[in-house]
């Protein structure tokens, strides 16, 4: 059982053992588990075998096309689109794979995209919904969300329900996105994710929320306190400066704010979003 399994921090054994994809390790450095245990062979030796075993099944060719897709999407390659939408569309496949296309669909800014993501936030799936919400709320795809009608009822609609993560996920993208007021349900979610707050005070995605969550609450305060965690856990979280600008901005320390937006990088989801803001700052006196 080999440590196969790579995390943020760690590489961990796994008892499963998917369909061998050597040609993945090839091009990607992906894994496989013919010289994991063949650890005297070379991955071209595992394709050689693969192939001389009946060719490229279907089911080694999707782990192939899978890789190269997302490889191309985190380059955020033009030809990655139409891979990602069939992924995301694809309900035989798993939810969290489904969930990583929409994920990478907003740095897209095609409305093939777009309706793919109001495709997605309707899924069964609350994993799928809650990423596909979140990206909806993103630069490239607010305006456009916004815009169309019954786009923010899609919103509205896929975050209701039992799970806690597709409703907080609206409420995250609404504070980035088309600011609607605040509903009870909206409210509600907020309050439910602040009392979460002491079980992951050293985890900056989750303070990163928080603060937006405070934003929506109109606790400017709060919200900077937590994005100020967010950003000395982890400095390059991304939108972690543009919210903090935000709510800079809510507390009327403009020059604090300016330094902020100006900090943002060109990759960051908010990066648009930074320079927008930054136009409509006076000028330093």
């Amino acid at each position: 059982m080999p440590k196969t399994v790579v995390s943020i921090k760690a590489t961990m054994r796994d008892h499963t053992m998917s369909v061998p994809a050597p040609e993945n390790t090839v091009a990607f450095g992906i894994p496989n588990a013919c010289t994991e245990c063949h650890t005297d062979r070379k991955p071209a030796w595992a394709v050689e075998r693969a192939r001389a075993s009946g060719g490229r099944d279907g089911r080694r060719a999707k782990l192939v096309e899978r890789a190269e897709a997302f490889t191309a999407a985190r380059a955020k390659r033009p030809e990655a689109l139409d891979r990602l939408i069939a992924i995301a569309a694809d309900e035989s496949d798993r939810p969290l794979i489904r969930a990583n296309a929409a994920g990478h669909l907003r740095n897209y800014a095609d409305p093939r995209a777009a309706a793919a993501l109001l495709a997605a936030a309707k899924a069964a799936d609350p994993v799928i919904r809650a990423v596909a919400i979140s990206s909806l709320g993103q630069a490239r795809h607010r305006e456009r969300s916004c815009q169309v009608r019954g786009r923010r009822g899609a919103r509205r609609s896929a975050a209701r329900g039992p799970h806690r993560r597709a409703r907080l996920a609206r409420s995250i993208s609404a504070a980035a996105g088309c600011r609607p007021a605040i509903s009870n349900a909206s409210a509600a979610s907020a309050a439910e994710f602040a009392k979460m707050e002491r079980l992951y005070r050293d985890d900056a995605g989750f303070e990163r929320d928080l603060g937006v969550v405070h934003l929506l609450d109109g606790q400017h305060d709060l919200a900077a306190q937590s994005l100020e965690i967010t950003l000395g856990l982890e400095p390059d979280r991304p939108s972690a400066r543009f919210l903090l600008a935000v709510a800079r901005i809510a507390q009327r320390r403009f020059d604090d704010a300016r330094a902020l937006l100006l900090q943002v990088p060109a990759s960051d989801p908010f990066y648009r979003s930074a320079q927008d803001r930054l136009k409509t700052l006076a000028p330093p006196q």
